[in-house]
């Protein structure tokens, strides 16, 4: 069971960052305070679950960069305000935060929903591989301290919820929420980037299964580098897709990327991508392309890609 405080420190930081994006100027001082508090959250996630409760490394190193962004947007948070200019990339990634947490944390703290959602993803798994001549069902919903999983039976694996892609949900809707486009054009990127993103999440969770059960792959090789390869292809195919239909989504991710030279460098020669100031002495410039684990049980989601508790699969399972 996730601690309460580690709730109460993020709930602080969603709503800091909801009530900076919808406010004006004073907004970018409470987007800076709330970016603050989540880089408090990454580090009680870095330190306390990923090194001192689980010591996965690898998972620590990733939260510990989260927590480095995370004072990275306060510190240009903070000089927006001070400076008393606009930024679209701001108002954009505190919307996206707080759109994406509320997507994904539910399923990540509550057995009840994570069962759920794991239990959809597990029986369209199984159906898959019959219908390649396996036989294969979907177990019931098991629960090991804060992990929920489904075991595949005639199978050497489970699903647990990192094999849902609820993650590539959460950021993909969240960051289509919060972009400025038109509601059909949202519908639209969300429509193309959801279905094939769960569709071919499902053909990721058959072909892993298919090489370690009937082909004898490494665990390892078939998940963290031909599934991961292979998820990694088809996200850039589709956040570049959707690009074609939210030309301004990209404005904001590269806005994002160069805060320094838009806010640090405002007045002084900075580019300007996506800043305006309140005078009206910087046009807002757009250069748009236009055109869980306990040791020796793996899952095809081993190496969470998203913050949580790793613990046990199955005793001698694998799962996906």
């Amino acid at each position: 069971m996730v601690a309460p405080v580690v709730v109460g420190i993020l709930s602080a930081s969603l709503a800091l960052l909801a009530a900076g994006r919808l406010s004006g100027r004073i907004g970018y001082l409470l987007q800076s305070a709330g970016w603050a508090v989540m880089a408090c959250f990454w580090g009680v996630q870095t330190v306390f679950v990923e090194l001192i409760a689980t010591d996965n490394v690898s998972n620590a190193f990733f939260t510990g960069m989260a927590a480095a962004f995370s004072l990275y947007l306060s510190f240009h948070a903070f000089n927006a305000w001070a400076l008393d200019v606009e930024s679209r990339p701001l108002r954009f990634m505190a919307g996206m935060a707080v759109i994406s947490s509320v997507i994904y944390y539910p399923f990540e703290w509550s057995t009840a929903m994570a069962g759920g959602i794991v239990q959809f993803v597990a029986v369209q798994t199984a159906w898959s591989l019959t219908l390649l001549g396996y036989s294969a069902t979907a177990g019931g919903v098991h629960v090991v301290g804060s992990e929920v999983y489904v075991p595949i039976e005639g199978t050497k694996v489970s699903i647990i919820l990192a094999c849902t892609a609820i993650q590539a949900f959460a950021i993909f809707g969240g960051a289509i929420a919060s972009t400025h486009a038109p509601p059909h054009a949202k519908a639209q990127a969300l429509l193309v980037s959801i279905v094939p993103i769960h569709l071919l999440n499902i053909a990721r969770n058959v072909g892993i299964i298919v090489l370690v059960t009937d082909h004898g792959f490494d665990f390892d090789l078939a998940h963290s580098g031909i599934g991961k390869f292979f998820s990694l292809i088809v996200l850039i195919v589709i956040l570049y897709y959707i690009f074609t239909i939210l030309p301004g989504l990209y404005d904001d991710i590269i806005g994002v990327l160069t805060l320094g030279e838009d806010i640090g460098g405002h007045g002084r020669g900075g580019s300007g991508v996506g800043m305006l100031e309140k005078g009206g002495g910087a046009s807002e410039g757009i250069a748009s392309p236009h055109g869980p684990h306990d040791e020796g049980v793996p899952s095809v989601d081993e190496e969470r890609d998203a913050p949580g508790d790793g613990s046990a699969v199955a005793d001698g399972e694998e799962g996906t």
